[in-house]
């Protein structure tokens, strides 16, 4: 399949694919780089169990994601997915990011491989303000919502498993529309509500598992595109 940007969907993997090449890229969190011992920068993270106090934005829009109290960090581990390094939360660290979306009409769509490790008790993965949120309840179920729960889309998630996750969640019209897609399968709905609580963060709320990689695009996104960057992390990260 043809899907423009000079790229084709199939076998193999993306030589010289950037995500930055689909419009709308906000925020780009790459376990494989970008880790260091303070949020200012400091020195390079490579040792196995290191405490990460900044995770940069390679977006280009110096998003980075920091945690300036130290027994609050996350740790990097080192090869743990495809030869690959991830970022460990524990529950108690988690990492600070600034605002990506700011109104209550921005379209939002995460992207991110992770692992979660346990399903009790709530635990939210990533906070987008109160505009969007990604997390797993105590009942294994995967979700994204945005402002309070009714505006909640869920699906079945299987605990101590690799997964691409994508969430989508926008507000038009008076209705918020919900996607989650588990490995290119997608569930959504739409409800109508207001109201909700003000973060912006990686990890936190009691989050227990690890992250490999996050894309956050604050666009609406075609299905080829989608596609696209679902392909690239799964080619990348070795998912299903």
């Amino acid at each position: 399949m043809y899907l423009g940007l000079g790229l084709r969907l199939g076998s193999g993997t993306f030589a010289g694919f950037n995500p930055a090449s689909i419009p709308g890229l906000a925020l780009w969190l790459d376990g494989t780089t970008g880790l260091f011992d303070a949020t200012s920068g400091g020195n390079p993270v490579t040792t196995d169990g290191s405490s990460v106090a900044r995770w940069e934005d390679r977006s280009g829009n110096a998003r980075h994601a920091t945690q300036a109290t130290a027994n609050q960090r996350p740790v990097l581990k080192t090869s743990i997915k495809n030869g690959r390094n991830i970022v460990r939360f524990n529950s108690t660290n988690g990492l600070n990011i600034p605002s990506i979306v700011s109104t209550d009409q921005t379209p939002v769509w995460i992207f991110c491989v992770n692992y979660f490790s346990s399903a009790i008790p709530y635990y939210n993965f990533m906070n987008l303000n109160q505009f969007a949120y990604f997390y797993l309840d105590p009942t294994a179920k995967v979700g994204i919502g945005r402002q309070y729960a009714t505006d909640e889309v869920q699906v079945n998630y299987s605990i101590n498993t690799w997964s691409v996750l994508g969430g989508f969640s926008e507000r038009s019209g008076g209705n918020t529309n919900t996607k989650i897609r588990i490995n290119q399968t997608e569930t959504s709905k739409t409800t109508t509500t207001t109201g909700g609580s003000v973060y912006n963060l990686v990890g936190g709320f009691f989050w227990i598992g690890d992250a490999a990689e996050i894309l956050v695009y604050n666009s609406s996104l075609s299905t080829e595109a989608i596609l696209l960057i679902e392909k690239y992390l799964n080619n990348k990260w070795s998912i299903f």
